[in-house]
């Protein structure tokens, strides 16, 4: 079969389940989208590249998709800008270097133009020459859990469930987080090592959880994202007999098995390696914090590291060996843990310059956000430019006082994980990931008992795929927003009591109900995405000096995504010349 028989046989595929969203309501403000073996409104290829200009510049298309509380999902409208401004004002042009450089320079001098910036609640204009951080993807964790939820289903109704996450015609995820071990969210407690004592890990064995759940759903979801994937590991703790407290919760880890654990690393990367599953970043391990709130708050697996000391480990061993190993190409992410922590723990660990040499970036987690999490994100940019940030962990309802853990439907949790995303995509963030990417109707299963909230529940004795809110915040961004897109400047104008217009950059200022954000795609579109989080409809204006301006309605608690071409005016398309236009731009 050739390829464009292959993508045609993907295409009708993927859009024969597709359609309208078959939704159910369970009282908490909004619904899911309820799939199964005959039908899955999810599934749909969408339209990822707008139209280019009009050849005499009079228009630009652009499409926009809409998801909302009053139950919307993906819902698609067509507009265009236009360059025919109205009548709200005129630009003369100017001697040649008599003022600064703007777009009317190309007027003659004295020649007029009309100009027009549409008024609205907020004004965004669209810098797509000034360029931030290169986006990595979007995903979540396959644990024990998640992994196990996906084979309690019916084959054909598992294929609906693995194609909503990873296809093209789905979310279409692309980085996904794999525990080196027992988490949380495993049915028992265990390790790959525990036998006590075997320092040389002549005993290390992957569990039946790897062989027979993860690793199998690892390989599909790689298959169906035509090789996309990139799978980041993380230990939650060692076996027991290496750690202070011989026990899987609390506890750090003895200094002379400080190289056993290293080796342990090493060993876990040959195993999956054996199976076709090629690991893309380790992490200095999960959350070291935990371990110094056992057994008040943190009754799971985990073990604790002070700055210090995973400076000592990562700098002698880990890192080192990693080097030396087969699998030297290994990305290492530092911290994996709170924002909180940012950008002082990596100010002691990044103290040492072999060791801020040997990690390629920081993974950060989005609990215990007591204040701004863009703060410390900020920072940790500022100090260390040179490393990229990831956010490899949320859910909801993790904390001990979240009495309804799962709450199908919830539009406010949605909300949370869109706020989120914004953010962090505005404070240097080059991916976001989802905790356990599937989980059952009381969000586990869970050996503690601590269960969440997440974007994909599953209903085995209903043999049912429920997508919740969450499940499409993350879609306008991982449907859209490709690996290579970058992210470009966004300046928002808000409307404020008098009136006037208070300038602000990428919505950082919370004045108003409507955040954004926007990138620009490897294949030159751009893609806005907008949250609504106000009960009213919100009228936005859009601009871009290179094809117009526009104005659009923001649905009441709304997520939309907005794609136009990025190329000039009257230029035709985008695609290799667009980016070829973009690059010199630059």
């Amino acid at each position: 079969m050739g390829l464009a028989t292959a993508a045609l046989a993907l295409a009708l595929v993927g859009t024969a389940l597709g359609g309208r969203c078959v939704t159910r309501s369970y009282g908490h403000g909004s619904v899911v989208c309820v799939c199964d073996a005959k039908q899955c409104g999810a599934l749909e290829v969408l339209r990822t590249r707008a139209g280019p200009a009009a050849e005499d510049g009079s228009s630009t298309p652009f499409t926009m998709f809409t998801s909302s509380k009053a139950g919307l999902r993906l819902h698609q409208a067509d507009g265009n800008f236009t360059n025919g401004y109205a009548t709200t004002g005129s630009k003369v042009g100017d001697a040649e270097g008599e003022d600064e450089e703007d777009e009317y320079d190309d007027l003659e001098d004295g020649e007029e133009k009309t100009f027009m910036w549409t008024r609205g609640n907020v004004r965004l204009t669209v810098d797509t020459a000034t360029t931030y951080q290169t986006v990595d993807g979007f995903g979540g964790a396959i644990t024990d859990s998640a992994a196990i939820n996906i084979h309690r289903l019916e084959p054909d109704v598992q294929d609906v469930l693995m194609r909503a996450l990873f296809a093209p015609e789905g979310n279409a995820y692309n980085m996904l987080r794999v525990p080196m071990g027992g988490t949380d969210d495993s049915i028992r407690k265990y390790t790959y090592a525990d036998s006590p004592g075997d320092v040389e890990l002549e005993r290390f064995k992957l569990a039946d959880e790897d062989i027979q759940y993860k690793i199998p759903v690892l390989l599909n979801a790689s298959r169906l994202s035509g090789g996309e994937t990139r799978v980041i590991a993380s230990a939650w703790t060692a076996p027991p007999w290496m750690k202070t407290t011989d026990q899987y919760v609390g506890g750090s880890l003895r200094r002379e098995m400080y190289q056993a654990w290293a080796d342990y690393h090493l060993r876990f990367l040959s195993e999956y390696a054996q199976r076709g599953v090629a690991v893309w970043a380790l992490t200095s391990g999960n959350e070291p914090i935990n371990a110094f709130f056992t057994p008040l708050l943190i009754r799971f697996n985990s073990m604790g590291w002070t700055p210090l000391q995973q400076r000592r480990w990562i700098g002698r061993h880990l890192g080192p060996a990693l080097r030396r190993s087969p699998f030297n190409a290994t990305k290492l992410l530092a911290l994996d843990d709170q924002r909180m922590l940012l950008p002082w723990w990596l100010d002691i660990v990044f103290r040492d310059p072999v060791v801020r040499d040997l990690v390629d970036g920081v993974a950060v987690h989005w609990y215990w956000d007591i204040v701004d999490p863009r703060l410390g994100l900020e920072a940790t940019h500022q100090h260390f430019p040179e490393k990229f940030l990831i956010s490899t962990e949320a859910s909801s309802a993790d904390k001990p006082w979240d009495v309804a853990k799962v709450q199908l439907g919830s539009w406010a949790r949605g909300e949370k994980y869109m706020t989120d995303i914004l953010k962090d995509m505005n404070a240097w963030v080059t991916g976001w990931m989802e905790w356990s990417l599937v989980l059952d109707t009381q969000g586990g299963p869970s050996w503690s008992r601590n269960y969440v909230d997440v974007g994909v529940m599953v209903d085995p004795a209903r043999q049912e795929v429920l997508l919740q809110p969450t499940y499409y915040a993350m879609a306008h961004f991982s449907r859209f927003v490709p690996r290579g897109s970058r992210r470009v400047r966004l300046q928002v104008e808000r409307a404020d009591l008098s009136g006037e217009a208070q300038p602000d950059e990428q919505g950082l200022s919370g004045r108003a109900d409507v955040d954004a954000t926007a990138f620009v795609t490897p294949d030159d579109t751009v893609v806005l995405v907008l949250h609504n989080a106000g009960d009213s409809d919100a009228s936005v204006s859009v601009r871009d000096p290179r094809v117009g301006v526009t104005s659009v309605v923001l649905t009441a608690r709304s997520f939309s995504t907005l794609l136009y071409s990025a190329s000039e005016r009257g230029g035709g398309g985008s695609g290799a010349a667009g980016e070829g236009a973009r690059r010199e731009r630059d």
